[in-house]
């Protein structure tokens, strides 16, 4: 390579204070205009969906989270893949989830348990974020509530998207390192 290609290259990954304080300052909906996050880590799942139905749709990919809405799209709990997991396990595991239980203790059959609407099983506090809070203030909420998945609603209050921290932190990097940005 060229001397006068590496210092371009050099030249793209120096940034400076102000370059990161604009980055951080712009708008989730602005961000995910710009970066288009890859909707395959999350499900939407509406109130009353049975158990069965969304097992179903976890085996057709591999998300994170299944986001609970009502019927105007808006959010109302989420379950996380691993509590779906935790639920049906037959040994019983100590948690410090408030809202987390075991399916196994319930003295139903599990053909009945997959009967269960979603809003029975769900964490009905979601990490809500509107679209205009910045970048900076979302990282300050993932980190102080050790969160990796941020639920987004637009200004009506319905669902946009979810944003996960690694696909956030790796987006980030590239942007300040001058890396292409791969758009999902």
């Amino acid at each position: 390579m060229s001397r006068a290609l590496r210092e371009k290259a050099r030249a793209r990954r120096v940034f400076e204070k102000h370059d990161v304080d604009s980055l951080l300052n712009i708008g989730i909906g602005e961000f995910i205009r710009k970066y288009k996050p890859p909707s395959t880590h999350y499900i939407v799942a509406r109130k009353g969906t049975k158990l069965y139905n969304v097992l179903k749709a976890i085996a057709t990919g591999h998300p994170v989270l299944i986001v609970v809405v009502d019927e105007n799209r808006r959010p109302i709990g989420y379950i996380s893949e691993f509590e779906l997991l935790r639920m049906f396990s037959r040994r019983p595991r100590y948690s410090f989830f408030i809202a987390g239980f075991n399916l196994a203790r319930l003295n139903i059959p599990i053909e009945s348990a997959l009967n269960i609407p979603v809003e029975k099983i769900m964490e009905d506090r979601p990490l809500v974020v509107k679209e205009d809070t910045s970048l900076k203030e979302l990282l300050t909420l993932t980190r102080n509530l050790h969160v990796s998945s941020i639920i987004v609603v637009d200004e009506k209050g319905k669902l946009k998207t979810v944003l996960t921290l690694p696909y956030l932190m790796k987006t980030l990097l590239r942007i300040l390192l001058g890396e292409p940005i791969m758009v999902y």
